[in-house]
């Protein structure tokens, strides 16, 4: 698994990553609003996006929100710096097919529960190396309208650098105004980069030697801001349209966190 890095805007800032390979049928339309140098998307139209709050359960509070991937019909692929290091009270639900997170009804939306969750035994919170977690959902999320599993890199790919191929960002992060960045969007966005040497953000970030780059990273041109902002999101190769899945190797993960009985 790789690790999205941008060379740019919003430094400081990493990604988990899962790599799908999807067709580039957007990549000429207009999409109107531009959101960071990107774009609203319309329902359905990343049917693995993911929604994923973490609440107190004694009041409903939100303690965080991140994105993730629909990656099987059991499992979600998201960060693990998302995760609170006590789980405690906590509760984690899942949301799919959603476009806008702040409508209390929206038609095709799914809601499911977390029951336990597993976390990279390599994970460092300072450095964000190996920042994956895997949810397991409380029930099979069955294929619909705006729901679908994430189509997966496959193992050939994993030295893959993907330098001057057009990639896909997505997710709910911080939008711009007036180059002053401002509240999180309540609508799904996405933006097209293109990959660049890793080099590029070995050097962005070589003051900032906590945060390890290295060939488990993906780095992104962010030339015209475009790009994620201060939140997970995902990342899928525009170049080709195949249909081969990556099996989601679940027993790389051995820290395991229950949710039931908290």
């Amino acid at each position: 698994m790789k690790i999205l890095v941008l060379a740019g805007v919003c430094a400081l800032i990493s990604f988990s990553v899962s790599l799908s390979l999807q067709s580039a049928e957007y990549l000429e339309e207009d999409f109107g609003e531009r959101i960071i140098g990107g774009y609203e998307a319309t329902q359905g139209m990343f049917k693995y996006q993911t929604a994923i709050f973490i609440e107190d359960r004694s009041n409903g509070s939100m303690v965080g929100f991140c994105n993730g991937a629909l990656v099987s019909p059991d499992y979600v692929l998201t960060l693990a710096h998302c995760i609170p290091d006590d789980l405690t009270g906590l509760q984690i639900t899942v949301w799919f097919g959603a476009l806008n997170i702040s409508a209390t009804t929206e038609s095709g939306r799914e809601i499911n529960s977390v029951d336990f969750l597993f976390i990279h035994p390599e994970f460092d919170r300072a450095s964000l190396a190996n920042d994956i977690a895997v949810l397991h959902l409380q029930e099979r999320v069955a294929p619909a309208p705006f729901v679908s599993p994430i189509r997966m890199a496959p193992p050939a790919d994993v030295n893959e650098t993907y330098q001057g191929e057009t990639l896909r960002t997505c997710g709910w992060g911080a939008r711009m105004d007036l180059g002053v960045l401002t509240e999180f969007s309540d609508i799904l966005q996405f933006a097209d980069n293109v990959g660049e040497n890793i080099t590029v953000c070995e050097n962005y970030y070589a003051t900032t030697p906590e945060f390890i780059i290295d060939e488990t990273k993906i780095c992104l041109s962010t030339t015209g801001a475009r790009g994620p902002c201060k939140v997970s999101a995902v990342l899928n190769d525009q170049k080709t349209n195949r249909e081969e899945f990556e099996n989601n190797r679940i027993s790389a993960f051995k820290k395991t966190y229950s949710l039931q009985a908290r």
